[in-house]
């Protein structure tokens, strides 16, 4: 019989819901896994009936399914919380039940004292999400989650991804850190983990952030707040190329964990905690007053190292990565960028499909900063929320000249570059470009546009579209559907209603799904070799 195992948990700082998006995808590979290795199990035991097999060395690994349920998702957006609820409809249900599930009396009480209010009581403390109505698609104040209504949600597992502008590079008032009014949620969640019954603390805490936020005072008093709880936590630096996304998104992740549990076998020694402690230094709370031990891998979960050293290995790198043609709306159907995907190309930008890049722009001395790409190209630069507003260190835009297209070899495509891309404007990152006191704009008009909120969606391990063979539904993450051929997956949209500029800022301000899920399968591998009552 297979166990089936609900995973209840909450995401703060929810965004357009990437944390949910991957722990989706990491507990049906996990599921896969757990298969896979009960069989392999099977088969073994089946060669050796005749041995004699330790006790506490027998069925280490049970049939279990994974599933998931969101009981709570907040955001601070309006915007956030509408595309969302959009991508998880039965969340919305689910939350309106919880608000409506107070008691009658409680509901009158506040009624009465709603009639009563004058305008000026509108600064009054809310602590309860009750008063926060998700039909009306109010956003979450974080700061004012009581620690009575976390405790009563019991989840086993938190994910969140706090503000990062007090601790990015580009933020001028980093050294604010814990005194920057957005870190005010982020403290409070610290507190609260301090503060709350150890039975209703959550099995595994999943953060992202930027990177530097390890060192930071939020970090320490973060640090702080989990071993007070008797948390272990691993520290990660990772990029989507290391999974094969050909977007640079440097980001920091943390898993907390609770070793043992009710049903701890100490004794207890399978794969992945071998492997874990094979690489890892766990931060257990002994070495506060130190850096934590960063690691920049997850090797037996095909997460390689970046290489920075020698260029081979760089060359060795990009040879896994998909072009971006892969990840571009008009290619999709196509795949191998053909001479089709150019009549889509004349197609779609007829119909304004794509916003280009304005000859107004093009023309100012600011133009010379763009990180330009072409569609046989196999990286981007890093999405930011100010994506389309400024051009510095925002993002990649798109060169959809006629040599820009695949299927042609290097010498064919040289022949054919445009003359006064390669002379006034040589297509490489602005890092490695040198300013011309001469520069007066580029002439590239309907030939530089910027990506769509999809496109970066995709590039971003968002399950956009719909592959062969698998069913799509946006009827709820509590489904729990199983992987494998045929399954049943969650995709990720944009309500009608998104302009292309909040779809730019929304994506800026996400995570990565692929490297995020990536993450949360280990600390569901972990959770499960531990036995932390999950």
């Amino acid at each position: 019989d297979v166990k089936n195992v609900t995973l209840t948990y909450l995401e703060f700082y929810s965004g357009v819901g990437g944390w949910s998006f991957a722990l989706k995808e990491a507990a049906d590979n996990v599921n896969k896994w757990l298969m896979t290795m009960k069989k392999e199990e099977d088969d073994d035991s089946g060669h050796n009936n005749d041995v004699d097999t330790p006790a506490d060395s027998k069925e280490c690994y049970e049939k279990i399914s994974f599933s998931t349920q969101c009981l709570g998702a907040y955001d601070h957006s309006d915007l956030c919380y509408e595309v969302f609820h959009h991508n998880f409809p039965q969340m919305k249900q689910s939350l309106t039940q919880d608000s409506d599930g107070d008691d009658k009396k409680k509901k009158n009480k506040r009624m009465k004292k709603k009639q009563k209010m004058t305008a000026s009581s509108s600064d009054s403390p809310s602590v309860s999400l009750s008063s926060h109505s998700p039909s009306q698609q109010r956003p979450v104040a974080i700061e004012k989650l009581s620690k009575k209504y976390l405790e009563e949600k019991k989840a086993d597992i938190w994910m969140m991804s706090p503000p990062c502008q007090p601790h990015t590079r580009q933020h001028s008032n980093q050294k604010e850190d814990v005194n920057d009014p957005r870190s005010k949620s982020f403290l409070h969640l610290c507190t609260v983990i301090s503060e709350m019954e150890y039975q209703s603390l959550p099995k595994i805490i999943l953060l992202e952030n930027v990177i530097g936020f390890e060192n930071s005072n939020s970090c320490m008093q973060w640090r702080r707040a989990l071993f007070s709880r008797q948390y272990h936590v691993l520290h990660f630096h990772l990029n989507p190329p290391q999974v094969g996304l050909p977007n640079d998104r440097p980001r920091y992740y943390s898993i907390a964990f609770q070793r043992g549990g009710s049903n701890s076998n100490p004794k207890k020694n399978i794969h992945t905690f071998d492997h874990l402690f094979e690489y890892a230094k766990l931060d257990c709370g002994n070495n506060l007053d130190q850096k934590p031990f960063v690691h920049t891998d997850i090797e037996f979960l095909g997460v390689q190292k970046e290489s920075d050293a020698a260029q081979e290995e760089d060359k060795k790198l990009s040879s896994v990565l998909m072009p971006i043609s892969f990840f571009l709306d008009h290619s999709r159907s196509n795949g191998d960028g053909s001479d089709d995907r150019d009549k889509q190309q004349e197609k779609d930008d007829k119909n304004g499909s794509f916003v280009f890049v304005s000859e107004k722009v093009l023309s100012r001395n600011a133009s010379w900063c763009f990180d330009i790409v072409k569609p046989n190209d196999r990286r981007s630069a890093c999405f930011t929320h100010s994506y389309g507003k400024f051009i510095r260190g925002t993002g990649s835009v798109l060169y959809i000249g006629n040599d820009s297209c695949d299927g042609k070899d290097d010498e064919e495509k040289n022949a054919n570059s445009n003359s006064a891309v390669l002379e006034d404007f040589k297509l490489v990152s602005p890092e490695e470009r040198l300013f011309d006191s001469n520069w007066n704009g580029m002439d590239l008009k309907d030939k530089l546009r910027y990506f769509t909120g999809t496109e970066m969606a995709r590039l971003m391990g968002f399950p956009v579209e719909c592959t062969q063979n698998v069913r799509s539904t946006n009827s709820g993450i509590e489904d729990g559907a199983q992987g494998g051929q045929g399954e049943e997956i969650f995709l990720f949209s944009f309500p009608p209603s998104c302009t292309q500029k909040q779809c730019w800022k929304l994506m800026g301000n996400s995570l990565n799904v692929k490297v995020a899920g990536k993450v949360v399968e280990l600390a569901l591998r972990l959770a499960n070799d531990l036995c932390c009552d999950i």
